[in-house]
Parts: structure tokens; C-alpha cells; sequence
């Protein structure tokens, strides 16, 4: 039971405090303000005209993440980086490291940006693969890149053939077939960069193409194989060629250089065509709309307190392009992450719209960081990003874990109970306190005592330095706060130390001699503080002395059963007298193994 609802908070009590007296570390009016902002990437490195996306994360001053407040973001030189209100910077010229900043409620983040030249990395030459008929020419143009894969202007190749006895280039790209073969390299060198294209050289040129199938119809985000036969001026089919695929409109297909067309967003027809040796033939394909394939939050969920509602979001329904799709789907929300679906209230399931479901009125009582996903058949499922559902005003307290049994006078230390404050949702709440425990059902009328009162607190205390004086059963505390519902605790036991010595609970009285004492004989087995140790056990022995604790004198002797089993702490003696040949002053010793042994009042045994 002790750490039941301790497990329960998770992370969130392990990182609000360590255990014991609980301390805020920075003022209870502080704690939604932004402390600090980071900015990530934290540095980065652009090529000119490149773009990077930049995001800002503010906390508060218990380092926990704050909803996002308005960010301004600025650049430290604009003429070399500039940057948008939503942190989208953009490279003009070479230079740095330009500082980036992003601002909110007077507290700073702040990134470095370097931006370096653009250099040619790769050099592309289109086509890259030609057949050219015997005596023919062929037009290869060569593109520079840079890392981006941005074509860079201003350069001019030098190109080269492998073989100039099959097939040679002048500078500007020209390819001529000079004998049958291949294939050969044809090389374009752009500052140290080399591209190169496959060119084989035919004896017979290519006289027509035809494309099959002639006709089709294809799906947005679907795939078509399109093949060509090609053939010379007598009909005779020819093998080996080098095809170039084009597409007439790019937004309805676009096609492979292996004739694999794919369809786009748009609908409508569309003529793919097949070229080689500067010959055509087409193919005309309709593209149809796109099938539906998965879901999309197109606005998100945002934090709120327990208890509230969540505003207004809607999830989408994307097509396997990526783009909405008209449809009116029943799209349902689960709790992805942060717990389960039954914290969620409202009306979970929406059909679409259009192809867009909205979801209001959705309620949270269970405070977490939570993801949601959105499920419909046959659709792959949307994800949320991370939203917030913080605990409402603490009106409550509880025992997170509860007081355990102790030894009296002894501190209870890992025995003492956890007290949290509680929202009206049963949330661990933050801030609250101070925090009082004191006795509430107190069968000896033990005092307790130590740090008694904590905080105030980020939401809990572990009350440890507590102690109590008196051993008992069925002990409970209450706990209490200003302006709080109190709370009870479990009952509890106080345990009495380690036997330590003896005393005479029930001491002998005066008798005549051969008669019994009354009230019966008690000896008590004690701690060191003097509570009875009612875990003690062994056996207590009885023995007659002197006044001043001398052998016993001549004619005395102590009658009955001088030895008794402890049980809870008492050894009693019933029957146990004294005989006399003279009335004597005498006393009882009381000895017991691993014990100090103890010696009663004095009493007179009278012969009449």
C-alpha cells in the first residue's frame, strides 16, 4: 500500500522533489513565467539561398516546458541571414557565425548560423544514356549541382569521349556515332567534377516508336509500366536503343526514364511520350482522382487544465499523396500516449466533412503530457503532437503513501507518511502547503512530535523527522492545510524498542507469612525508555532478598512457582508467598537472561 500511489504519479513526483521536506525553488507566482528559452538547432551551417527551420521551447523556473507564448525572432545581420515571424531563416551571402534570437516576456534563446559558398559537388549529364545511329549526332547537356542539388550557373564544362574511334564530342556537348559499338563514356568535367553518359553507336537508325498500351487509365499516387517497340524503315523491330520518357503535363503524371508513369493530383488526360534517335510515339493515360489513405491532425490540440476542454481541432482525411480527399469517413480519437482512452470525454467519434472531421467539447480530468490518435478503417492512423493537460487548483490533500509502524521515540524516517494536495479530479496539485500532520485517533494519548508541519510545497511533503512517545495499536493521522479538505490516515501501530530491563509493574505488599500475595506480583519487561517491549520473550525469575538486597535471611523461604513466561512484555506470579520463621523485612529480586535484573520495594512478612 505504502508506494501505490506514489507509482501511480510516475516521473512527475520524481522529478517535482527527492523525498523529505519539500522546498519550491522559485517563487509560487514565478512559476508560469518563462525562465528560459532554447532555440534548436542550437548551430547550424546553410549554403547560400539554402533554408532551416528553427524552433524555440520556453520553461519556467522549475525547468519544466511552458505552452508555447509568442516568440519574436531576429538575426543578428539581416543582410546576410533573414528570418520569418514563424523561425524560417533563410542564407543571403557567405559569412558568419550570424547569431538568431528568439525573444518572450523580456527572456532570450539564442542559435549560431555560418553560411558558406556554394561549390559544385556533382556534375549531371542528360541523357545519360543515347544510342546514336552510325554517322548520326546526339545533344548532351551537362548540369552542375551543388549539395543541395541546386543547378549552378556560370560554368562551363569541358567534355571528352573514352573512345573517339566509336563516338566523339565537340565542347558544346555534340555527340557523333563514328563506328558501330559502344557504349562509351562521353565525360563532362566542371571544377573537378565529372559526369558522364552512356552513348552506344547503331548502324541501323530508328524509324518509329510505338508506345503500348496506346490507352489507360490511371489512379492519383498509382503506377503505370508503359513499354515502346521500336522499329527501322523496313519494319524490322530493333533492340538496345536508348528511350527518353517526357510527360506533357508533370501535375497530372510524371514518368520514369524506364516509361513507369505515376500518377498525380491533378486529373484529367495527359500524353506521355517515348523518344529515341529523334523519334516519337505517345501514349494518352486519364488520371482519376487519388484513393483515400490516411489520417492527418490539420489543426492540433492544445494544453489545458483538468476539468477543462480541449479547443476546437480537426483531423483530416489525406489521400495517398499526401493532399486532402473529400469523404465522410467516421474518424474516432484514442489516447496515444499519457494514459488511456477512458480519460478522455466527449464525443470521440466524428464522421467527416469534406474529408475533415472537427472535434469540440472533448474534456480531460487526468493530468499527463498527451499524444491522441485518429483511427478510421482501412486508413492509416494520424498522430498528434504532445499537448498538456495540467492539474486543476489543489482543494484536497491525501496520503500518497501512508505512515507505517515505528518505534516509539524513534523518528519514523522511511516509516513516515506522504501527503500530497489533491485537485477536485484527484491530481496531483502544485503549489500548495504548508502542510500539517497531527494525531487523529490516539488510544494512549501519545504526544507527536518533530517537523510536524512542511512546506509550502510543489504538491507534496514526506514527513520523515516525526516522532512519536508512546507504544499503541490503531494509531491514525490526519493531515491538514489552509483552505484544504484534511485527509486521514490508515491506522498504524507504535512499537516499543528492544528489551532493555525490568521493573515491578504489580509490587509485592506486606503478608502473613504462607499467604500469597495480593494483588498478584507483575514484573514488566522494558525498553530503554522505559515502554513496555511487548516483543519480548524469555522467562522472568523471582528470588527473595534482604532489605538491602542480602541473601535471603536464616528460616526465609519464597513459596510457589518463582519463574513465569513473558508474554507481551508481563511475567506474572499468581500464588507465589513467603514463609518465615520470624517476621522479616524482605524484598523480591526480579532477574531475566540478557537483562538487568531489578529488585522490588520492601515488605514485611509478619508471623500472625
Amino acid at each position: 500500500m505504502r508506494h501505490s500511489r506514489l507509482a501511480a504519479l510516475g516521473f512527475v513526483l520524481l522529478s517535482a522533489c527527492g523525498g523529505g521536506e519539500s522546498e519550491p525553488s522559485c517563487a509560487t507566482s514565478d512559476q508560469d513565467m518563462v525562465a528560459t528559452i532554447q532555440v534548436l538547432p542550437s548551430a547550424k551551417t546553410l549554403v547560400e539561398g539554402e533554408q532551416a527551420q528553427f524552433r524555440a521551447i520556453a520553461y519556467s523556473c522549475t525547468g519544466d516546458p511552458l505552452p508555447p507564448p509568442t516568440f519574436t525572432w531576429q538575426t543578428a545581420d539581416g543582410t546576410m541571414l533573414t528570418i520569418t515571424p514563424a523561425g524560417l531563416a533563410q542564407a543571403v551571402k557567405v559569412g558568419g557565425p550570424v547569431g538568431v534570437t528568439a525573444t518572450a516576456q523580456g527572456k532570450v534563446g539564442s542559435a549560431r548560423v555560418t553560411i558558406a559558398a556554394r561549390t559544385v559537388v556533382t556534375v549531371r549529364v542528360e541523357p545519360s544514356a543515347a544510342t546514336v545511329a552510325l554517322g548520326q549526332t546526339s545533344q548532351l547537356v551537362a548540369r552542375a549541382l551543388d549539395s543541395q542539388g541546386h543547378e549552378l550557373q556560370g560554368y562551363t564544362p569541358v567534355w571528352s569521349s573514352s573512345d573517339e574511334a566509336l563516338a566523339t564530342v565537340s565542347q558544346s556537348g555534340l555527340v557523333t556515332g563514328v563506328a558501330v559499338g559502344g557504349p562509351v563514356s562521353v565525360m563532362a568535367t566542371v571544377e573537378g567534377r565529372t559526369g558522364t553518359a552512356a552513348i552506344t553507336v547503331v548502324g541501323e537508325a530508328v524509324s518509329s516508336v510505338e508506345v503500348t498500351p496506346p490507352t489507360s487509365t490511371l489512379a492519383g499516387g498509382a503506377t503505370l509500366q508503359l513499354a515502346t517497340v521500336l522499329k527501322d524503315d523496313e519494319g524490322n523491330i530493333l533492340a538496345g536503343r536508348v528511350v527518353a520518357w517526357s510527360t506533357s503535363d508533370r501535375m497530372r503524371a510524371v514518368v520514369s526514364s524506364v516509361g513507369l508513369v505515376s500518377g498525380q493530383s491533378v486529373t484529367g488526360p495527359v500524353t506521355i511520350t517515348a523518344t529515341s534517335e529523334g523519334k516519337s510515339g505517345t501514349a494518352q493515360v486519364t488520371i482519376t482522382p487519388a484513393r483515400p489513405a490516411s489520417l492527418s491532425f490539420r489543426t492540433e490540440p492544445t494544453s489545458i487544465t483538468a476539468g477543462g476542454t480541449i479547443p476546437s481541432f480537426q483531423v483530416e482525411v489525406l489521400d495517398v499523396l499526401g493532399l486532402p480527399v473529400s469523404t465522410s469517413a467516421t474518424i474516432t480519437l484514442e489516447v496515444y500516449e499519457g494514459g488511456t482512452t477512458d480519460a478522455l470525454h466527449g464525443t470521440l467519434s466524428v464522421a467527416a466533412v469534406n474529408g475533415v472531421a472537427t472535434f469540440s467539447g472533448i474534456g480531460v480530468t487526468l493530468r499527463s503530457w498527451y499524444r491522441l490518435r485518429a483511427v478510421s478503417p482501412g486508413l492509416a492512423d494520424g498522430f498528434s503532437k504532445q499537448f498538456i493537460v495540467a492539474p486543476a487548483p489543489a482543494v484536497a490533500l491525501t496520503f500518497l503513501s501512508q505512515p507505517q509502524d515505528a518505534v516509539a521515540s524513534e523518528f519514523f524516517g522511511g516509516a513516515g507518511p506522504t501527503v500530497g494536495c489533491m485537485d477536485p479530479f484527484d491530481n496531483w496539485a502544485s503549489p500548495c502547503g504548508p502542510i500539517t500532520v497531527s494525531l487523529g485517533n490516539n488510544p494512549t494519548g501519545a504526544t507527536l512530535g518533530g517537523k510536524t508541519t512542511l512546506g509550502p510545497t510543489l504538491g507534496f511533503v514526506y514527513f520523515e523527522v516525526i516522532i512519536m512517545d508512546r507504544p499503541g495499536v490503531g494509531y491514525t493521522m490526519i493531515a491538514s492545510s489552509p483552505g484544504l479538505a484534511s485527509a486521514t490516515s490508515e491506522p498504524f501501530d507504535i512499537l516499543a524498542g528492544t528489551p532493555h530491563h525490568m521493573a515491578f509493574l504489580v509490587q509485592p505488599t506486606s503478608i502473613v507469612s504462607g499467604a500469597a500475595f495480593d494483588p498478584v506480583v507483575v514484573v514488566e519487561v522494558q525498553d530503554y525508555r522505559g515502554h513496555r517491549a511487548t516483543t519480548a520473550t524469555g522467562v522472568v525469575a523471582l528470588t527473595v532478598r534482604g532489605p538491602n538486597d542480602i541473601g535471603p535471611p536464616f528460616g526465609t523461604t519464597l513459596v510457589g512457582t518463582t519463574y513465569a513466561y513473558v508474554s507481551e512484555g508481563l511475567a506474572v506470579f499468581p500464588g507465589v508467598s513467603v514463609t518465615v520463621s520470624a517476621e522479616r523485612t524482605l524484598t523480591l529480586r526480579a532477574e531475566m537472561s540478557g537483562l538487568t535484573s531489578k529488585l522490588s520495594q520492601a515488605f514485611v512478612v509478619r508471623m500472625f
